[in-house]
C-alpha cells in the first residue's frame, strides 16, 4: 500500500506540470502506480487528452475527421458518444424509410419504358415456358431411365443376393468342416502331450505348448481318415521333445560334475579344518617336551606345513578325526635331532648342577679345614690375630674355587686345603 506522504508528493509534481514518466521516475514507482495515485486529477490534464486513443475518431457517415471536442469532466464525454450514437440511429432508420417507400410507390418510370419493359418480360416468360417444357420432357426420359437402371439394379441385387447366399452356405459349411477338423486336430493335441510323453519325467508347460503347436501344424493339412496318423503324432512328439531330453541330460550330468566337485569341496574343507585343529598339537608337543628353547616361531611354522601337508596327502578325505599318534610320529621325526639337543643339554645342565654342589660341598669342607689347621699348628703360628685369619679365610677360598674340579675326594680336597694354608702361612713368613 502506498502511504499518504507520497501521493501527496506525487500530486505536487503533477501540480508543478512533471510528465508521468518524470514523476515515476523522481520517486521511483512504476508508471501504474502514479496513473493510480492521481485517479481522476489526469481527466483534466491535456498531456492524459491528447494522449488518449478517442482524440480523433472518425464518423461512421462522414469522411472527415473530427475535432477534438475538450471536455471539462467525465459526463461531456458521455454526452458526446451518446450524440453520435444517436446521429447513427438517425441515418440508419432514413435509409431504412427510403427502401420502404421504394417497394410501396415502385419506382416512376415512362410508359413507353414500362410497355417495353412488360414486353421484354412476355418473351421472356415465353423462353422460359419452351425451357420449362424441354426440361420437363427431359425429366420423364430421366425418370424412364431411372425406373429401368432401379429395375436393372433390382435384379441384380437379386442375383447377388442369391451368390450371396450360396457363398454364405458354402462358407458356413467350410466353416463347420474348419471346426471339425480343428476339433480333431485339437483331440489329437491332448493325445500327444497325455499318451505320447515318456512316462516319469516332468516337461514343463513351455515344451508342452511346443508339442501340441507342432502336432497342430503337422496335422493341419491331413485327413482325419488318413492311415498312420498316430506314428507321425509319435514322431513328432520325438522330434520336439528329443531336443529337450538332451538338454536336461546334459544339465543333470553338469548337476551331478557339480554335486560331486562340491562334495569334494566340503570333504576337503572338513579334512583341513580337522588338519588345522590337529595342529594344535605342535606347541603342546614342544611344551611338554620342554624344546622351546630350541625352536623358534619360523621353525614351528615349517613344521607345521610339513605335517598339513603330508596329512592332506595322506588322510583320506572321509575323515572324522585326526589320529594324535600320526602327528606326534611327525613331531618326533621332525624334531629328532632338537630332542636328543635338549636332552644333552639337561644331561649336562644337570651334571654340571651335581658338580656344582659338589664344588660347594668340597669347597666346603675345604673351608672346614682351616680351623682344623690353625688348631694342630697353634704351637708354629703362635698368635694369629683375626685379620690374619679373615685373610687366610679369603685366600682358602679364592685357592680352593681355582683348584677344585668337582671330582676330589673330600681327603684330596683336604690336603689341598693343607698345602693352601702352607704356602699362605709359611712362605709368607
Amino acid at each position: 500500500m502506498i502511504d499518504k506522504s507520497l501521493q501527496e508528493e506525487v500530486r505536487a509534481l503533477r501540480g508543478e506540470g512533471m510528465s508521468i514518466n518524470a514523476i515515476a521516475k523522481a520517486v521511483q514507482i512504476s508508471r501504474p502506480s502514479v496513473y493510480k495515485i492521481l485517479g481522476d486529477h489526469l481527466d483534466d490534464d491535456p498531456e492524459s487528452i491528447e494522449q488518449r486513443p478517442d482524440r480523433h475518431r472518425h464518423h461512421p457517415f462522414s469522411d472527415q475527421k473530427r475535432e477534438v471536442i475538450p471536455v471539462s469532466n467525465p459526463s461531456q464525454r458521455v454526452v458526446a458518444k451518446r450524440e453520435d450514437t444517436e446521429m447513427t440511429e438517425l441515418e440508419l432508420r432514413k435509409q431504412k424509410a427510403v427502401r420502404e417507400l421504394e417497394n410501396v410507390t415502385g419506382s416512376k418510370e415512362h410508359p413507353a419504358l414500362q410497355e417495353k419493359r412488360a414486353r421484354v418480360e412476355v418473351a421472356k416468360l415465353s423462353v422460359e415456358e419452351f425451357e420449362a417444357q424441354e426440361k420437363l420432357e427431359a425429366l420423364k426420359k430421366e425418370e424412364l431411365r431411372k425406373a429401368q437402371a432401379e429395375r436393372e439394379a433390382h435384379l441384380q441385387r437379386i442375383e447377388e443376393a442369391e451368390r450371396s447366399r450360396e457363398e454364405e452356405e458354402r462358407i458356413a459349411e467350410e466353416q463347420v468342416k474348419r471346426k471339425k477338423h480343428q476339433e480333431w486336430i485339437e483331440d489329437r493335441k491332448n493325445y500327444a502331450v497325455n499318451c505320447c510323453l515318456p512316462f516319469g519325467v516332468n516337461i514343463p508347460p513351455s515344451v508342452r505348448f511346443q508339442i501340441k503347436d507342432k502336432v497342430g501344424e503337422v496335422l493341419t493339412n491331413r485327413s482325419e481318415n488318413e492311415y498312420g496318423i498316430y506314428d507321425l503324432i509319435r514322431e513328432t512328439v520325438k522330434a520336439v521333445l528329443q531336443p529337450y531330453l538332451d538338454e536336461q541330460e546334459v544339465k543333470r550330468e553338469a548337476e551331478e560334475l557339480r554335486c560331486k566337485g562340491e562334495e569334494v569341496k566340503r570333504k576337503r574343507a572338513k579334512k583341513i579344518e580337522l588338519i588345522n585343529r590337529a595342529l594344535g598339537e605342535v606347541d603342546d608337543y614342544i611344551k611338554r617336551n620342554r624344546l622351546d628353547p630350541y625352536v623358534n616361531e619360523e621353525a614351528k611354522k615349517k613344521i607345521r606345513e610339513q605335517i598339513y601337508n603330508h596329512l592332506l596327502e595322506t588322510l583320506p578325505d572321509d575323515i572324522r578325526f585326526v589320529p594324535d599318534s600320526q602327528v606326534r610320529e611327525i613331531l618326533d621325526s621332525a624334531l629328532k635331532d632338537t630332542n636328543e639337543k635338549a636332552r644333552e643339554v639337561e644331561r649336562k645342565a644337570y651334571l654340571d648342577k651335581i658338580k656344582e654342589i659338589k664344588i660347594k660341598d668340597l669347597l666346603q669342607v675345604g673351608m672346614n679345614r682351616l680351623s682344623y689347621y690353625l688348631l694342630i699348628n697353634s704351637k708354629d703360628l703362635e698368635t694369629v690375630t683375626p685379620k690374619e685369619r679373615d685373610e687366610a679365610k679369603r685366600f682358602l677360598e679364592k685357592a680352593l674355587r681355582e683348584e677344585i674340579e668337582g671330582d676330589e675326594t673330600f681327603q684330596e680336597v683336604e690336603k689341598i686345603a693343607n698345602q693352601i694354608l702352607d704356602d699362605f702361612f709359611f712362605e709368607e713368613s
